[in-house]
């Protein structure tokens, strides 16, 4: 049976939208047996949401991210997208995000020492869950640039270091893209490591890994074709 805590919170998990209203809301699934503390939960904190979960598990991490595919993969139908979840590694993190009834689900895993494994969870609303004349004034510290759209964003804060993920859709196909983000941050003066994944039979990519970097600042762009579409998943860090 799990047990819910309410505490002060260790992290804040901030989604950065204005809800006009919850329809209906995914799930969010948590495993048997784990203390989970509720550290916001239908907040409103200087007019933004706030929904975030934490737990530890004794389970090992690959096993306690393995329960929320397997979980995800079984509801294929209920994703907003074919793909059940994007799953990516930064700077001790393993992610998972998943888009669900106009909502971005995220996890984050960490191995916590003799507490097991460290899991974050939270939950945003989606561009299209926002009052159409709500104009919502954010700033996003990613590309900038005509082709991608972000269109889910989540800044948390953890041991005082500030992290941002990015769901973003572009119009481009991965090849173009990953020019695109090369370019973008080599104008910059950023130092910039690219990845690509070709396939056997084709010159063209179908997924590329780039990182980016600078004395301030750590970006990790996951960029895949999912159903003929073009889907980035980029991880923010300030260093």
């Amino acid at each position: 049976m799990k047990e819910l805590v309410i505490r002060i919170p260790l992290f804040s998990l901030f989604l950065l939208f204005t809800i006009y209203a919850y329809a209906k809301q995914p799930e969010i699934p948590f495993p048997d047996g784990v203390k989970v503390t509720i550290v916001g939960e239908d907040i409103v904190v200087n007019g933004m949401p706030l929904m975030a979960y934490e737990f530890h598990s004794r389970a090992s991490l690959e096993d306690t991210a393995q329960f929320y595919k397997d979980y995800w993969q079984e509801k294929v139908s209920d994703s907003d997208v074919e793909h059940p979840f994007l799953e990516v590694e930064f700077f001790g993190w393993h992610m998972l995000s998943r888009l669900e009834e106009g909502y971005n689900i995220t996890v984050q895993l960490q191995e916590d020492g003799i507490q097991g494994v460290r899991v974050l969870v939270g939950m945003s609303p989606l561009p299209t869950m926002l009052k159409k004349k709500i104009k919502p004034v954010i700033e996003y510290n990613i590309i900038q640039s005509s082709g991608f759209t972000v269109e889910s964003f989540v800044q948390s804060t953890d041991a005082g270091k500030v992290s941002e993920t990015y769901w973003i859709a572009s119009r481009f196909n991965v090849d173009k893209a990953s020019l695109k983000i090369r370019e973008y941050y080599q104008s910059r003066s950023y130092s910039v490591d690219v990845k690509p994944f070709r396939e056997a039979s084709s010159p063209r990519l179908f997924a590329s890994l780039i990182t980016v970097h600078n004395n301030q600042e750590d970006i990790r762009f996951d960029v895949k074709k999912i159903n003929n579409e073009t889907v980035i998943v980029a991880v923010r860090r300030v260093k």
